[in-house]
């Protein structure tokens, strides 16, 4: 699952206490009665969401750094230059960002943060930058394999929106929506019961759009796809170090990685560390 540019390792694994101790209840009647009223029972809805999350496992870098991202130019490459597909003018804060994206990728970059202020285009700018690669899968240049980009469930509308208005077909492709009815399409029986999802459909879109909750609830599917680059909008979303969203962003096996937000320092300098662990890890230390 790893990737040459990001490697993380993401075995997939239960959670477990070290401090745990065996221990042997009696099979009474008191005693099922007792776990029964502490036990939630299964209602109707409880067969649509997740069971048991499998979670990865990631090396965190946070009291050392254990997991460092390689820097290797990329070879071959596409040229530099706008994409075929775009079909709005870009002003020229924007054509710089792009420009700088795409050198980014070349040099080797496992992941960049873009955080312009609110409101100066970071939707355009990933998505002239997502273009570009696609023009680079199709040519040959780069391997095919899908594009990912994740957002706020209230967001993912507005990031469609944004596609068909700023590139022109065939755009990034054939998109498939992991969430809403498009996810509960995606749905299907995983290990041991637990729910998972359609991972041929996934590997077969050319890009895929979710949700940071549907990437943490499935992480056990979403690690499995290997992605040209993942584009996460509202970084701030995986600020916060040691909790599911974040690891399952971390875990993912992503060629590139994208963090786009606003407000990349909310409260502390470990939120601006923990986004910039997630594109680029190591880079700055532990």
């Amino acid at each position: 699952m790893e990737s040459n540019h990001h490697p993380r390792r993401n075995p997939l694994s239960q959670p477990r206490n070290p401090y745990a101790i065996p221990l042997a209840i009696p099979a009474t009647r008191e005693t099922i009665n007792a776990l029964a009223a502490i036990v939630p029972r299964k209602t109707e809805g409880d067969a649509e969401k997740p069971g048991p999350a499998l979670m990865p496992i990631i090396k965190p870098n946070e009291t050392e750094v254990d997991s460092e991202a390689i820097v290797e130019r990329r070879r071959p490459a596409p040229p530099i230059g706008l994409p075929s597909c775009l079909v709005t003018t870009l002003k020229q804060h924007q054509l710089q960002s792009l420009t700088w994206l795409q050198k980014s990728w070349i040099y080797g970059s496992p992941g960049v943060l873009l955080a312009d202020d609110m409101g100066l285009g970071k939707t355009l700018q990933g998505l002239a930058f997502l273009a570009w690669l696609r023009d680079g899968i199709r040519a040959g240049t780069i391997t095919r394999c899908p594009l990912l980009i994740v957002a706020p469930t209230g967001l993912l509308e507005n990031w469609r929106a944004e596609h068909d208005r700023h590139l022109a077909a065939p755009g990034l492709g054939t998109l498939l929506p992991a969430y809403g009815k498009g996810l509960a399409a995606l749905r299907k029986p995983g290990p041991s019961g637990i729910p998972g999802l359609d991972l041929s459909a996934l590997r077969a879109a050319d890009w895929v759009l979710t949700t940071y909750e549907t990437l943490r609830d499935y992480s056990r599917d979403f690690v499995s796809l290997h992605c040209a680059c993942m584009l996460v909008d509202e970084a701030q979303k995986i600020k916060t170090p040691a909790i599911r969203m974040t690891d399952a962003a971390k875990a993912m096996n992503a060629e590139f990685r994208i963090a786009l937000t606003g407000t990349p320092v909310e409260n502390r300098l470990a939120d601006l560390w923990c986004i910039i662990d997630g594109v680029a890890p190591g880079h700055l230390g532990d």
